[in-house]
């Protein structure tokens, strides 16, 4: 049992409270065979390994929840509150990334178009650039959340760049290059560059078939 709980947290991790579970088994497991066998290094050394693991993934948790209560708000359309809670995720989160870019959807769900950009433009041309916060190699669920997030933000950032090309068009025919460019450039090749992101990737080629 020790061993599948630890197995688990190694090879099959990234979701916080299944993660703390497989933790706290692991723990519990390891304390009851310390008990019985009594001066065993190998099982010394599993039990130390239980408390570090079980007291890594309970923060981990802790620090996720916010992320959860912001996900509800923008689950039930309070956009506000949702880019409140979005903002208060601490940087410790296993969702922290995710939690930054959501801040710039509920900005462009607000209408807040600049708020909207500046979010994303400091997410994918600062944060992303910066070598201390590259996922440890070898990490591929910390890979897979760093993917969602970025696909998140170069989507989101070009239906704000085709919400004001179109917006120009409208109010002037043949106006608004620079943001239909905008859209062009982030849309570019998008499908090839997040191929799990299904459902962004048609809308991002209609939008960039009409810029």
């Amino acid at each position: 049992a020790a061993v599948t709980f630890r197995a688990a947290l190694e090879r099959y991790n990234g979701d916080p409270d299944y993660d703390a579970r497989n933790a706290q088994g692991f723990y519990d497991t390891m304390r009851v065979l310390q008990r019985q066998i009594r001066g065993d290094a190998q099982i010394d050394g599993m039990y130390k390994r239980s408390e570090q693991l079980v007291a890594e993934y309970n923060e981990k948790v802790r620090s996720d929840i916010k992320y959860q209560e912001a996900d509800k708000a923008y689950d039930a359309e309070r956009f506000d509150e949702a880019r409140r809670l979005f903002a208060e995720v601490p940087v410790d989160a296993q969702s922290y990334e995710k939690a930054q870019v959501f801040v710039g959807v509920c900005a462009y769900k607000l209408g807040d178009l600049d708020g909207a950009e500046e979010v994303f433009d400091r997410y994918l041309n600062t944060y992303l650039q910066d070598p201390k916060n590259q996922p440890r190699q070898g990490d591929t669920v910390a890979r897979a959340r760093r993917a969602e997030a970025e696909a998140t933000a170069v989507f989101f950032w070009g239906l704000s760049a085709f919400k004001r090309a179109d917006g120009a068009h409208s109010a002037q025919p043949g106006s608004g290059a620079d943001h239909w460019r905008k859209v062009a450039e982030l849309y570019d090749g998008y499908e090839e560059r997040f191929p799990d992101q299904t459902s962004y990737a048609s809308v991002a080629m209609y939008r960039r078939m009409m810029a």
